[in-house]
Protein backbone atom coordinates (compact mmCIF):
# COMPACT_ATOMS: atom_id res chain seq x y z
CA UNK A 1 0.00 0.00 0.00
CA UNK A 2 1.04 3.25 -1.04
CA UNK A 3 0.87 6.09 1.21
CA UNK A 4 1.31 9.86 -0.06
CA UNK A 5 2.93 12.79 2.06
CA UNK A 6 2.93 16.20 2.51
CA UNK A 7 6.64 16.90 3.79
CA UNK A 8 7.11 20.52 5.35
CA UNK A 9 10.38 21.83 5.92
CA UNK A 10 10.52 24.86 8.19
CA UNK A 11 12.95 26.96 9.92
CA UNK A 12 12.80 26.06 13.70
CA UNK A 13 10.92 28.91 16.32
CA UNK A 14 10.76 28.95 19.52
CA UNK A 15 8.06 29.15 22.40
CA UNK A 16 9.32 30.59 26.16
CA UNK A 17 7.68 31.71 29.08
CA UNK A 18 7.04 31.08 32.95
CA UNK A 19 4.81 29.27 35.10
CA UNK A 20 4.04 30.29 38.39
CA UNK A 21 2.02 28.65 41.74
CA UNK A 22 -1.29 29.81 42.21
CA UNK A 23 -0.21 32.93 43.87
CA UNK A 24 0.81 34.38 40.85
CA UNK A 25 4.56 35.25 42.40
CA UNK A 26 6.02 31.27 43.43
CA UNK A 27 7.94 30.16 40.39
CA UNK A 28 6.19 26.42 39.32
CA UNK A 29 9.38 24.28 39.27
CA UNK A 30 10.26 20.99 37.15
CA UNK A 31 6.91 21.16 35.87
CA UNK A 32 6.00 19.67 32.59
CA UNK A 33 5.07 21.77 29.37
CA UNK A 34 4.00 20.76 26.32
CA UNK A 35 2.41 22.20 22.63
CA UNK A 36 -0.42 20.13 21.18
CA UNK A 37 -2.08 20.86 18.17
CA UNK A 38 -6.02 21.74 18.63
CA UNK A 39 -8.23 18.41 18.49
CA UNK A 40 -9.47 18.87 14.99
CA UNK A 41 -6.19 18.88 13.32
CA UNK A 42 -4.90 15.91 11.01
CA UNK A 43 -2.32 14.78 12.84
CA UNK A 44 1.47 14.90 11.37
CA UNK A 45 4.05 13.02 10.68
CA UNK A 46 6.64 15.06 12.36
CA UNK A 47 10.55 14.50 10.65
CA UNK A 48 13.28 15.75 12.48
CA UNK A 49 16.83 16.03 10.87
CA UNK A 50 19.90 18.45 10.32
CA UNK A 51 19.68 21.38 8.43
CA UNK A 52 19.19 20.60 4.31
CA UNK A 53 18.66 16.95 5.24
CA UNK A 54 15.62 15.24 6.35
CA UNK A 55 16.84 12.16 8.13
CA UNK A 56 13.33 9.85 9.59
CA UNK A 57 15.29 7.58 11.77
CA UNK A 58 12.79 5.17 13.51
CA UNK A 59 13.11 6.83 17.04
CA UNK A 60 12.77 10.47 14.77
CA UNK A 61 9.79 9.76 12.97
CA UNK A 62 6.39 9.38 14.51
CA UNK A 63 2.98 9.99 14.34
CA UNK A 64 1.93 12.33 16.81
CA UNK A 65 -0.46 15.10 17.79
CA UNK A 66 2.47 16.71 20.17
CA UNK A 67 5.29 18.93 18.71
CA UNK A 68 7.12 19.46 21.39
CA UNK A 69 7.67 19.12 25.09
CA UNK A 70 10.18 19.75 28.41
CA UNK A 71 9.93 21.16 31.53
CA UNK A 72 10.10 24.31 33.78
CA UNK A 73 13.58 25.40 35.37
CA UNK A 74 13.70 26.47 39.52
CA UNK A 75 12.92 30.01 38.20
CA UNK A 76 9.93 28.55 36.64
CA UNK A 77 10.87 29.47 32.99
CA UNK A 78 10.51 26.76 29.68
CA UNK A 79 11.63 27.32 26.38
CA UNK A 80 10.68 24.69 23.59
CA UNK A 81 12.59 25.14 20.29
CA UNK A 82 12.67 23.43 16.70
CA UNK A 83 8.24 24.29 16.92
CA UNK A 84 7.24 24.12 13.13
CA UNK A 85 5.05 26.86 11.94
CA UNK A 86 0.80 26.60 13.16
CA UNK A 87 -1.47 27.52 15.83
CA UNK A 88 -0.88 25.27 19.16
CA UNK A 89 -2.02 24.66 22.48
CA UNK A 90 0.49 25.30 25.31
CA UNK A 91 0.31 23.24 28.17
CA UNK A 92 1.70 23.76 32.02
CA UNK A 93 0.77 20.18 33.58
CA UNK A 94 1.20 18.85 37.21
CA UNK A 95 -1.63 16.09 37.34
CA UNK A 96 -4.75 15.36 36.32
CA UNK A 97 -6.43 17.94 37.84
CA UNK A 98 -4.06 20.79 38.21
CA UNK A 99 -2.87 22.28 34.43
CA UNK A 100 -2.78 25.42 32.73
CA UNK A 101 -3.75 25.80 29.05
CA UNK A 102 -3.31 28.86 26.87
CA UNK A 103 -4.64 28.45 23.43
CA UNK A 104 -4.28 29.70 19.95
CA UNK A 105 -0.38 29.91 20.80
CA UNK A 106 0.47 31.13 16.24
CA UNK A 107 4.08 30.13 15.41
CA UNK A 108 5.68 31.36 12.46
CA UNK A 109 8.94 29.58 10.72
CA UNK A 110 11.85 31.56 12.74
CA UNK A 111 9.67 33.25 15.03
CA UNK A 112 10.65 33.62 18.71
CA UNK A 113 6.95 33.65 20.65
CA UNK A 114 6.90 34.91 24.05
CA UNK A 115 7.78 35.55 27.08
CA UNK A 116 4.40 34.33 28.09
CA UNK A 117 3.10 34.21 31.69
CA UNK A 118 1.16 31.45 33.16
CA UNK A 119 -0.52 30.73 36.35
CA UNK A 120 -1.57 27.36 37.67
CA UNK A 121 -5.02 26.42 39.31
CA UNK A 122 -4.89 26.46 43.22
CA UNK A 123 -4.42 22.68 44.48
CA UNK A 124 -2.33 20.61 46.55
CA UNK A 125 -2.31 16.70 47.61
CA UNK A 126 -3.67 14.84 50.28
CA UNK A 127 -1.27 13.42 52.64
CA UNK A 128 -3.03 11.30 55.10
CA UNK A 129 -2.56 7.48 57.37
CA UNK A 130 -5.20 4.98 57.89
CA UNK A 131 -5.77 3.60 60.97
CA UNK A 132 -6.84 -0.16 61.14
CA UNK A 133 -6.27 -3.12 63.61
CA UNK A 134 -2.92 -4.86 64.33
CA UNK A 135 -2.40 -7.25 61.29
CA UNK A 136 -3.52 -5.24 58.85
CA UNK A 137 -2.25 -5.62 55.12
CA UNK A 138 -1.83 -1.37 54.10
CA UNK A 139 0.13 -2.96 51.24
CA UNK A 140 -2.99 -4.37 49.96
CA UNK A 141 -4.96 -1.18 49.84
CA UNK A 142 -5.08 1.83 47.74
CA UNK A 143 -6.69 4.91 48.63
CA UNK A 144 -8.28 6.90 45.37
CA UNK A 145 -9.70 10.36 45.18
CA UNK A 146 -11.52 12.42 42.92
CA UNK A 147 -13.37 15.74 43.09
CA UNK A 148 -16.77 16.02 44.15
CA UNK A 149 -18.07 17.22 40.76
CA UNK A 150 -15.67 14.76 38.33
CA UNK A 151 -17.62 11.31 39.08
CA UNK A 152 -21.06 10.14 40.01
CA UNK A 153 -21.48 8.95 43.72
CA UNK A 154 -21.19 5.52 43.33
CA UNK A 155 -18.30 5.72 40.87
CA UNK A 156 -15.26 5.62 43.23
CA UNK A 157 -12.59 3.50 41.51
CA UNK A 158 -9.85 4.83 39.33
CA UNK A 159 -6.80 7.09 38.96
CA UNK A 160 -6.40 9.36 40.79
CA UNK A 161 -5.21 7.31 43.51
CA UNK A 162 -1.62 5.50 45.17
CA UNK A 163 -1.13 2.49 46.81
CA UNK A 164 -0.98 2.71 51.02
CA UNK A 165 2.41 2.33 52.66
CA UNK A 166 2.87 -0.80 55.51
CA UNK A 167 2.63 2.05 58.34
CA UNK A 168 -0.58 2.86 56.73
CA UNK A 169 0.38 6.37 55.48
CA UNK A 170 -0.38 7.43 51.71
CA UNK A 171 0.24 10.95 49.60
CA UNK A 172 -2.01 11.26 46.65
CA UNK A 173 -2.83 14.19 43.99
CA UNK A 174 -2.19 16.95 43.43
CA UNK A 175 -5.80 17.35 42.97
CA UNK A 176 -7.23 20.98 42.27
CA UNK A 177 -8.32 23.23 45.53
CA UNK A 178 -11.97 22.32 46.67
CA UNK A 179 -13.97 19.13 47.88
CA UNK A 180 -12.58 16.27 47.03
CA UNK A 181 -14.04 12.86 47.62
CA UNK A 182 -12.03 9.98 49.26
CA UNK A 183 -12.33 6.08 48.78
CA UNK A 184 -10.33 2.83 49.47
CA UNK A 185 -9.79 -0.36 47.50
CA UNK A 186 -8.64 -3.50 49.41
CA UNK A 187 -7.19 -5.51 46.77
CA UNK A 188 -6.41 -9.68 46.33
CA UNK A 189 -2.92 -10.63 45.78
CA UNK A 190 -3.07 -13.69 42.49
CA UNK A 191 0.04 -15.38 41.47
CA UNK A 192 0.32 -15.46 37.42
CA UNK A 193 3.50 -16.53 35.59
CA UNK A 194 4.09 -12.83 35.53
CA UNK A 195 4.38 -12.90 39.43
CA UNK A 196 1.80 -11.57 41.86
CA UNK A 197 -0.86 -9.45 40.66
CA UNK A 198 -3.57 -6.94 42.70
CA UNK A 199 -7.09 -6.73 41.79
CA UNK A 200 -10.11 -5.55 43.29
CA UNK A 201 -12.12 -6.96 40.10
CA UNK A 202 -14.71 -4.10 40.05
CA UNK A 203 -14.99 -0.11 39.77
CA UNK A 204 -16.99 0.71 42.42
CA UNK A 205 -18.08 -2.62 44.59
CA UNK A 206 -18.30 -4.85 46.98
CA UNK A 207 -13.94 -4.24 47.98
CA UNK A 208 -14.54 -0.12 47.31
CA UNK A 209 -15.33 1.63 51.09
CA UNK A 210 -15.71 5.61 51.28
CA UNK A 211 -13.79 7.34 53.31
CA UNK A 212 -15.48 10.90 53.45
CA UNK A 213 -14.76 14.13 51.71
CA UNK A 214 -11.31 16.34 51.52
CA UNK A 215 -11.08 20.11 51.65
CA UNK A 216 -7.87 20.85 49.27
CA UNK A 217 -5.97 24.30 49.67
CA UNK A 218 -5.09 26.07 47.08
CA UNK A 219 -1.53 26.34 48.46
CA UNK A 220 0.05 23.15 50.12
CA UNK A 221 -1.68 19.67 51.44
CA UNK A 222 -4.07 18.77 53.23
CA UNK A 223 -3.65 16.46 56.50
CA UNK A 224 -6.14 13.87 57.14
CA UNK A 225 -6.44 10.92 59.21
CA UNK A 226 -9.21 7.99 58.42
CA UNK A 227 -9.96 4.90 60.90
CA UNK A 228 -11.13 2.24 58.57
CA UNK A 229 -11.43 -0.50 61.51
CA UNK A 230 -15.09 -0.69 60.93
CA UNK A 231 -14.87 -0.57 56.81
CA UNK A 232 -12.51 -3.34 56.25
CA UNK A 233 -14.24 -6.56 53.90
CA UNK A 234 -15.91 -8.60 56.28
CA UNK A 235 -15.80 -13.09 55.39
CA UNK A 236 -18.70 -15.32 55.85
CA UNK A 237 -17.95 -18.56 57.91
CA UNK A 238 -20.60 -21.04 55.64
CA UNK A 239 -21.34 -24.45 56.40
CA UNK A 240 -22.93 -26.56 53.70
CA UNK A 241 -24.49 -29.98 53.61
CA UNK A 242 -27.01 -32.32 51.23
CA UNK A 243 -29.56 -34.04 52.22
CA UNK A 244 -28.14 -33.68 55.70
CA UNK A 245 -24.52 -34.81 54.70
CA UNK A 246 -21.31 -31.93 55.13
CA UNK A 247 -20.39 -31.74 51.67
CA UNK A 248 -17.00 -30.79 49.95
CA UNK A 249 -16.92 -29.42 46.68
CA UNK A 250 -19.88 -26.82 46.84
CA UNK A 251 -19.54 -23.53 45.18
CA UNK A 252 -20.55 -20.83 47.80
CA UNK A 253 -21.49 -17.76 46.06
CA UNK A 254 -21.96 -14.17 47.71
CA UNK A 255 -23.72 -12.43 45.05
CA UNK A 256 -25.05 -8.59 44.26
CA UNK A 257 -28.19 -8.16 42.19
CA UNK A 258 -28.22 -6.65 39.23
CA UNK A 259 -31.50 -4.40 37.89
CA UNK A 260 -31.44 -6.96 34.95
CA UNK A 261 -32.61 -9.28 37.55
CA UNK A 262 -28.97 -11.27 37.46
CA UNK A 263 -27.01 -12.41 40.16
CA UNK A 264 -23.26 -11.19 40.16
CA UNK A 265 -20.79 -13.43 41.73
CA UNK A 266 -19.27 -11.36 43.99
CA UNK A 267 -17.06 -13.71 45.80
CA UNK A 268 -16.77 -17.63 45.23
CA UNK A 269 -14.99 -20.05 47.95
CA UNK A 270 -15.33 -23.67 47.59
CA UNK A 271 -16.36 -26.49 50.43
CA UNK A 272 -13.85 -28.27 52.19
CA UNK A 273 -14.31 -31.95 53.16
CA UNK A 274 -16.28 -31.04 56.29
CA UNK A 275 -18.83 -28.50 53.85
CA UNK A 276 -16.89 -25.67 55.60
CA UNK A 277 -15.72 -22.53 53.38
CA UNK A 278 -15.34 -18.91 53.78
CA UNK A 279 -17.09 -16.08 51.47
CA UNK A 280 -15.39 -13.03 50.77
CA UNK A 281 -13.93 -11.36 52.06
CA UNK A 282 -16.73 -8.25 50.73
CA UNK A 283 -17.40 -5.24 51.92
CA UNK A 284 -20.00 -4.84 54.88
CA UNK A 285 -23.66 -4.81 53.59
CA UNK A 286 -26.20 -6.95 52.11
CA UNK A 287 -25.33 -10.04 49.52
CA UNK A 288 -27.93 -13.13 48.23
CA UNK A 289 -26.02 -16.32 48.80
CA UNK A 290 -26.05 -18.92 45.78
CA UNK A 291 -25.00 -22.27 45.79
CA UNK A 292 -23.85 -24.62 43.09
CA UNK A 293 -21.31 -27.28 41.56
CA UNK A 294 -20.05 -25.98 38.26
CA UNK A 295 -21.34 -23.92 35.08
CA UNK A 296 -23.50 -27.40 33.55
CA UNK A 297 -24.75 -28.12 37.24
CA UNK A 298 -27.57 -27.11 39.27
CA UNK A 299 -27.33 -24.10 41.46
CA UNK A 300 -29.51 -23.18 44.67
CA UNK A 301 -30.31 -19.30 45.46
CA UNK A 302 -30.09 -18.97 49.07
CA UNK A 303 -30.46 -16.70 51.91
CA UNK A 304 -29.83 -12.99 51.81
CA UNK A 305 -26.99 -12.18 53.94
CA UNK A 306 -26.08 -9.16 55.90
CA UNK A 307 -22.02 -9.25 56.34
CA UNK A 308 -21.01 -6.75 58.83
CA UNK A 309 -17.72 -6.33 61.27
CA UNK A 310 -17.18 -9.46 63.94
CA UNK A 311 -19.16 -11.94 62.45
CA UNK A 312 -17.99 -15.65 63.80
CA UNK A 313 -20.98 -17.77 63.64
CA UNK A 314 -21.28 -19.89 60.58
CA UNK A 315 -24.39 -19.63 58.44
CA UNK A 316 -25.24 -23.24 58.06
CA UNK A 317 -27.54 -24.60 55.11
CA UNK A 318 -29.33 -27.69 53.86
CA UNK A 319 -29.71 -28.48 50.57
CA UNK A 320 -32.46 -30.78 49.37
CA UNK A 321 -31.66 -31.21 45.43
CA UNK A 322 -32.84 -33.75 43.08
CA UNK A 323 -31.53 -35.26 39.50
CA UNK A 324 -33.50 -36.73 36.41
CA UNK A 325 -33.63 -37.69 33.35
CA UNK A 326 -34.80 -36.01 30.29
CA UNK A 327 -34.94 -37.49 26.75
CA UNK A 328 -35.75 -34.51 23.87
CA UNK A 329 -37.55 -35.42 20.83
CA UNK A 330 -38.18 -34.07 18.26
CA UNK A 331 -42.28 -33.16 17.67
CA UNK A 332 -42.76 -34.24 14.01
CA UNK A 333 -40.80 -37.46 13.69
CA UNK A 334 -40.79 -38.21 17.41
CA UNK A 335 -36.62 -39.41 17.28
CA UNK A 336 -34.23 -38.36 19.72
CA UNK A 337 -32.98 -35.42 19.29
CA UNK A 338 -28.74 -35.82 19.72
CA UNK A 339 -26.15 -32.94 20.72
CA UNK A 340 -29.10 -30.70 20.83
CA UNK A 341 -27.92 -27.05 22.45
CA UNK A 342 -30.36 -26.11 25.15
CA UNK A 343 -31.08 -23.96 28.15
CA UNK A 344 -31.84 -24.79 31.61
CA UNK A 345 -33.67 -22.67 33.76
CA UNK A 346 -35.19 -23.03 37.25
CA UNK A 347 -38.42 -21.63 37.69
CA UNK A 348 -38.50 -18.59 40.30
CA UNK A 349 -34.39 -18.86 39.81
CA UNK A 350 -33.06 -15.10 38.78
CA UNK A 351 -30.37 -16.70 36.71
CA UNK A 352 -30.53 -18.83 33.58
CA UNK A 353 -27.73 -21.33 32.57
CA UNK A 354 -27.14 -21.85 28.92
CA UNK A 355 -25.53 -23.94 27.05
CA UNK A 356 -25.95 -27.62 27.99
CA UNK A 357 -25.92 -30.44 25.50
CA UNK A 358 -27.83 -33.78 24.44
CA UNK A 359 -25.81 -36.83 24.71
CA UNK A 360 -25.28 -39.48 21.76
CA UNK A 361 -29.30 -40.78 23.04
CA UNK A 362 -30.76 -37.29 22.97
CA UNK A 363 -30.71 -37.65 27.26
CA UNK A 364 -29.92 -34.46 29.12
CA UNK A 365 -29.27 -34.83 33.09
CA UNK A 366 -31.08 -32.00 34.90
CA UNK A 367 -30.19 -31.55 38.45
CA UNK A 368 -32.10 -28.88 40.54
CA UNK A 369 -33.24 -28.19 44.05
CA UNK A 370 -36.52 -30.63 44.74
CA UNK A 371 -40.08 -29.19 44.27
CA UNK A 372 -38.79 -26.58 41.73
CA UNK A 373 -40.04 -26.65 37.92
CA UNK A 374 -37.22 -26.96 35.57
CA UNK A 375 -37.59 -24.88 32.17
CA UNK A 376 -35.85 -26.23 29.16
CA UNK A 377 -35.99 -23.75 26.29
CA UNK A 378 -34.19 -23.02 23.05
CA UNK A 379 -30.95 -20.88 24.08
CA UNK A 380 -31.11 -18.72 21.25
CA UNK A 381 -34.82 -17.32 21.82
Amino acid sequence: EMRWFDVVLWRGASVSGTVFEADGSTPARELAVALFMPEDTPMRLILRGTAGRVDPRPEEGQWQDRVGTTRTDAQGHFTLSGVPEGSYLLRAYRSPQVFVVVEDVSVHPGDRVGPLTLVLPGGGRIVGRLVAPAGTAFTNIRVNGFPAEDMAPDRVFGRYGAEVNEDGTFVIGPYRAGPVRVAFDVFEETQTPFGIMKSNFMEDGPRTGALGTVDVPAMGDAEVVFDITDLLPVSLPVEVMVHGVPKGGIKVMLCEPRESGLLWEASTAVTDGAGKARAGPLMAGTYQLKYGVDWDAWEVVGDVVELQPGITEAHRVDLAIGHGWVTIVDAESDRPLANQMLGVAWEGQPLTRRGRRTDARGALLVSGPLGDTVRLTNPDE
